[in-house]
């Protein structure tokens, strides 16, 4: 099982190949049956396998929306299953808990979909949002 920031932007934009909210997805209002993404629009989904863990990132509001997992790649969809809701501000978590400042998936840098997160980092992560964040089961 590996973990990922899987980063979306709710706003189309030139430099966006593919555009949603996070917050949808996890109110149950996104594409049916848990689909989320394309690989033939984002080609880096394709290194998703079931069970890995997804952090719900979305860009446009710096908000660290909650933990999904990966059920299955259907052709080239993406269908995820959502786990916890959290819905924290990421300059937040950074600022109260500086080591997360630290961690690559989150820092600034070239614009990427899907980031590669190791298991510690994610749990630090998970961490603050319970801490600081509104946390729900999905």
């Amino acid at each position: 099982m590996n973990w990922w920031v899987y980063k979306c932007n709710s706003r189309r934009s030139p430099y966006n190949s593919d555009y949603n909210d996070w917050r949808q997805f996890f109110a149950g209002q996104g594409p049916p049956e848990g689909r989320w993404g394309l690989t033939s629009v984002v080609p880096e989904l394709v290194r998703l396998h079931p069970g890995d863990r997804v952090l719900a990132y979305q860009t446009n509001r710096n908000e660290l929306v909650g933990l999904a997992r990966v059920v299955r790649l259907l052709g080239e969809a993406v269908h995820l299953e959502a786990v916890e809701e959290y819905r924290v501000r990421v300059r937040l978590l950074k600022t109260r808990n500086p080591a997360l400042a630290g961690i690559p998936a989150f820092a600034s840098g070239p614009k990427q979909t899907l980031l590669e997160i190791s298991p510690a980092d994610a749990q630090r992560f998970i961490e603050s949002a319970h801490e600081y964040g509104a946390v729900a089961e999905a």
